[in-house]
C-alpha cells in the first residue's frame, strides 16, 4: 500500500503537538487526517468509529480546539524559536571569531 512521506517541515511542530499531548505522532496525524475528513467531506473513518465505542475516553485525544489555527500558531512559534537559536548560535560564533582575532593581533604585537 502506497504510504506518502509526511514532509520535513512538519515533523518537527508534530513532535512538539504529540508529546505534549502524550501521544505517538502516528496517532495524531491519524487523527488530524479523520478530522479533516469528517469536517470538510463528512466520511465517518474506522477511528471516528472506535473513539464513538469507546465513549471519547481517550485522555490524549486532540481537543475540539486544536484547529488548523492552533497548530499554525503552534508551528510558527516554534519556527520563530528555532530561528532565535540560529541567531543566537550565530552571534556566538561571531563574537569567537572577534575574540580569536583580538587574541591573535596580540599575540603578533608582542611577538614583534
Amino acid at each position: 500500500m502506497y504510504s506518502p512521506k509526511i514532509k520535513e517541515e512538519f515533523i518537527p511542530i508534530l513532535y512538539k503537538i504529540s508529546t505534549s499531548k502524550k501521544m505517538p505522532m502516528t496517532r495524531l496525524v491519524n487523527q488530524i487526517i479523520e478530522d479533516y475528513l469528517e469536517t470538510n467531506y463528512q466520511i465517518e473513518t474506522r477511528g471516528h468509529q472506535n473513539r464513538l465505542e469507546e465513549g471519547n475516553s481517550n485522555q490524549s485525544r486532540i481537543d475540539e480546539g486544536d484547529t488548523p489555527e492552533v497548530f499554525r500558531r503552534l508551528g510558527e512559534e516554534f519556527l520563530k524559536e528555532e530561528l532565535r537559536k540560529e541567531e543566537e548560535s550565530r552571534l556566538r560564533r561571531l563574537r569567537k571569531g572577534r575574540e580569536k582575532r583580538n587574541q591573535d593581533l596580540i599575540k603578533n604585537k608582542t611577538c614583534s
